[in-house]
């Protein structure tokens, strides 16, 4: 091929793979070589490569209660914050929380709030959805309540037993539903974050006193 002093551009596109030696922070160096014959003159070989880093989102979830005990029939507040790790470099994508109550409480009614999420309450809870969060967008707050089922609802607690609330958080390195890209499917798919946090069933201890003003007593008295 001769290039007639003009250059020659070579465009192409290359996909990060998904795979386990791909990580936030790692440098992929990317090789040319090209050899050619000036005229008149011996071969030559020239070479340049490019560094790229990889980069990822790495989110974090954690739940919170306003209460560590409540009785049959007591309302708990729960707070999820979603937000973004100290060492993430990109925005999330496709992101998914599942949240799931444990058996003895019951999801209350219209108490979700999760503002530019899309909820769908279930049996044992919710799952709730959003397209994005920026690299720079800040915290996510979402937060409920549920109450402690009470007779004769079923099931009910055993009082004294801790009682898990767990709370899943997913997402994804592109947006939509992309070819190649890392999500929280598991092994290489790593983009998955859990947190759970423990209520105790919690009785309501009553004592009774007897007493009298005297312990001696007669026949109709």
């Amino acid at each position: 091929v001769s290039h007639n002093g003009q250059p020659i551009t070579i465009e192409y596109q290359a996909r990060v793979a998904n795979v386990a030696s791909n990580q936030d922070g790692q440098a992929r160096s990317n090789q040319a070589e090209v050899r050619f014959t000036p005229q008149g003159s011996d071969p030559v070989i020239e070479e340049s490569d490019v560094t790229i880093t990889v980069e990822e989102p790495e989110l974090t979830i954690s739940k919170a209660a306003n209460r560590t005990a409540a009785r049959y029939g007591q309302e708990v507040t729960y707070t999820l914050t979603i937000d973004h790790r100290a060492n993430s470099s990109r925005d999330a994508y496709d992101l998914e929380v599942a949240d799931t109550l444990p058996a003895g409480m019951t999801l209350v009614g219209g108490s979700i709030n999760a503002p530019g999420w899309s909820v769908t309450p279930n049996a044992t809870g919710f799952t709730a959805t959003r397209n994005s969060l920026g690299l720079t967008a800040g915290a996510l707050e979402v937060t409920y309540r549920a109450r402690v089922n009470e007779p004769p609802a079923s099931p009910l607690a055993t009082l004294g037993d801790s009682l898990t609330n767990n709370a899943r958080l997913t997402w994804t390195s592109l947006e939509g539903a992309a070819a190649g890209e890392r999500t929280g499917a598991g092994a290489v798919n790593d983009y998955g974050r859990s947190d759970d946090i423990d209520l105790t069933a919690q009785a309501i201890n009553l004592a009774i006193a007897k007493s009298t003003a005297s312990t001696q007593t007669r026949p109709g008295e």
